[in-house]
């Protein structure tokens, strides 16, 4: 089977461009059943054959998965049905993550490592390490802080590190050194998909489905997974391999201790929430991406030139074994048949050239012309699909749909949003008001009994408002806050033209803290009074600043916005169709000349 390979020379001279041009050209070119079965069955036959081929699976798993990802969450959206939930969840986690790893995998520079078995590493071990993790936060687990951010960095890291170890020694890999860093990163792999998954599901899950926040998380969490869990576990792996007795070698020790720092500077932001506390995100991100690179070739390197000087004495002949007689005869040899060949001409005649127009093209122009056509229209075939793609999921983020009507005023117009609310009525509210034991119950509004005791009571106030008490015996509420005893206001109402009309409060749309499963504290910024009838709900902006009233009558938001999309879409979609269309049918008109050629040839021998 023929393979396009990586060219040694290439490489030892530092041809960079040259390299990265076939790389880009093998990675969207047509690849035949027969590489896809190499690819498939690599490591199942237990050799360790040195692997010069371009890598190029990555970028259809990529494609693969940011497609499957986008048409989940866009058919979710347009059908408001959350059933597609989880597995919009579970390929939101896999983006970019199994992608990576399959590169990781092709860039091994020896076919001794099966991509079957390190999805099975991928599996159990990213199960294992996250079991490892959750015994450890049941053990010890700090409180919020500097201590609780370097204790994460330190458990996970050790997580991951015990099931990668294990599985190199299963795999008894540990020679070779590329392939120990493939089984830790997949490892990291494995938690880095079950912790996205988490982030995705806890943060943009509360009372419904936000997905905006789902998609913002999952390309986020996806995007910096090529720098953070999966490559701090392959580099333990790899040191595991390049220390004969790692266990008393002290730079498997510091490249452990680098992996956690790692992880602690990628962390503190949650430690502090400080501006400057994202410097430690940058570096580490630059640090992760230039030691992997640096990683990854030096060992191609030193494979690729350990099995060129292989091969060179493999091929060298010894020519002082051969005796000069040997020689002789070869060369008298070769003399005679380049002469019976191409046999000397008496009284060469001048040569005339004609001018017979443009030569044809041989079969190897042709064959570059069909290559070049073919990965044209992969290229433009798959540039299409994922604009489309990010179509669809702005689509999901925009505000494009039937809404309720809200009525907006900027920060600076509480006053008009209040008097809006309360459709120009002046009212008043007190909720620091305790209650007047001095009115007798005869003129309560209401009141509950119960075990013969007052539990609830209703008062009436300027014969307009009501106040409502509830009796609390104390204990303690779902945030840890402690609650009186005795009498607690717990709602204001006020009766207009026969109708009850609550104070409420403009609830801030952001939480001010967030826990692990939902809001801490909400932030209560207005009182009003909803009087007008078509008012069903009130709330402010956190991120704008902006008082809105939600109104009971539906209407159409972004429609410009869906027109444009829809617009652009089928825009892309057309010419992406008729682009690959045409360099497609360039490219099968001249497989069929090449076939031709051949044929003639066959047919001349």
């Amino acid at each position: 089977m023929e393979q396009r390979r990586y060219f040694p020379e290439a490489q030892r001279k530092g041809r960079r461009a040259e390299r990265i041009k076939k790389w880009f050209c093998e990675t969207f070119r047509t690849h035949t059943k027969e590489e896809y079965k190499e690819f498939l069955t690599r490591g199942f036959d237990g050799s360790d054959r040195v692997n010069k081929v371009y890598p190029w699976a990555y970028m259809r798993m990529l494609v693969l998965c940011f497609l499957l990802f986008a048409v989940t969450t866009f058919f979710m959206y347009i059908s408001n049905n959350a059933i597609s939930y989880p597995t919009m969840v579970f390929l939101g986690a896999l983006l970019i993550n199994l992608p990576f790893m399959t590169l990781i995998y092709e860039l091994c520079p020896k076919t001794d490592l099966s991509l079957v078995r390190l999805i099975f590493v991928l599996v159990v071990g990213g199960c294992a390490s996250v079991i490892i993790t959750e015994l450890g936060y049941l053990a010890f687990s700090p409180e919020d802080g500097y201590g609780a951010v370097a204790w994460t960095a330190v458990l996970e890291e050790l997580a991951k590190i015990i099931p990668s170890v294990a599985a190199i020694l299963i795999m008894k890999k540990r020679q070779s050194p590329m392939a120990c860093f493939a089984i830790a990163a997949a490892v990291g792999v494995g938690m880095s998909v079950i912790e996205d998954m988490g982030y995705i599901l806890f943060e943009s899950f509360e009372e419904g489905v936000d997905l905006k926040t789902a998609i913002t998380i999952s390309v986020l969490r996806s995007v910096s997974g090529i720098a953070t869990h999966t490559v701090w576990a392959a580099y333990v792996g790899w040191i595991f391999s390049r220390c004969k007795r790692p266990l008393l070698d002290v730079r498997f020790y510091a490249v452990c201790l680098t992996s956690m720092v790692l992880h602690f500077l990628w962390d503190l932001i949650a430690a502090n929430g400080e501006v400057w506390a994202v410097l430690g995100i940058v570096f580490g991100f630059i640090f992760s991406i230039c030691f992997t690179r640096w990683i990854i070739k030096k060992e191609r390197r030193l494979v690729f030139e350990a099995a060129d000087a292989a091969e060179t004495l493999e091929t060298a002949i010894p020519t002082e074994n051969i005796s000069a007689e040997v020689l002789t005869e070869a060369a008298e040899a070769e003399i005679a048949t380049s002469d019976a060949v191409n046999p000397p001409a008496t009284n060469p005649a001048p040569a005339v050239v004609a001018n017979e127009g443009f030569p044809e093209d041989t079969e190897e122009v042709k064959i570059k012309k069909r290559d070049r056509y073919s990965n044209l229209a992969n290229i433009f075939a798959t540039i299409a699909a994922v604009i489309i793609g990010v179509l669809g999921l702005n689509v999901c983020m925009a505000n494009i749909g039937y809404d309720n009507e809200v009525k907006t005023f900027s920060s600076t117009q509480v006053n008009e949003f209040v008097s809006y609310v309360q459709d120009g009525y002046a009212l008043s509210h007190d909720w620091n008001r305790p209650i007047d034991k001095s009115i007798p119950a005869s003129e309560w509004a209401s009141c509950t009994i119960t075990n013969g005791e007052y539990t609830q009571i209703t008062q009436i106030v300027d014969d307009r408002y009501y106040y409502s008490y509830i009796y609390s015996k104390g204990g303690q509420a779902v945030d840890g806050k402690a609650i009186p005893v005795g009498w607690q206001l717990y709602d204001i109402s006020v009766k207009i033209d026969g109708r009850m009309c609550p104070c409420i409060k403009a609830v801030s749309n952001v939480a001010d803290e967030d826990s692990l499963f939902g809001s801490a504290e909400t932030v209560y910024d207005v009182y009003c009074f909803v009087v007008r009838e078509d008012v069903v709900g009130v709330y402010r902006d956190s991120v704008f600043g902006t008082y809105n009233a939600v109104l009971g009558n539906v209407v159409f938001y972004g429609l410009a916005q869906a027109i444009g999309y829809a617009l652009s879409g089928g825009t892309i979609l057309m010419l992406g169709i008729l682009l690959f269309a045409v360099f497609k049918a360039q490219s099968v008109r001249l497989a069929k000349e090449i076939n031709q050629i051949k044929g003639e040839d066959v047919n001349a021998e």
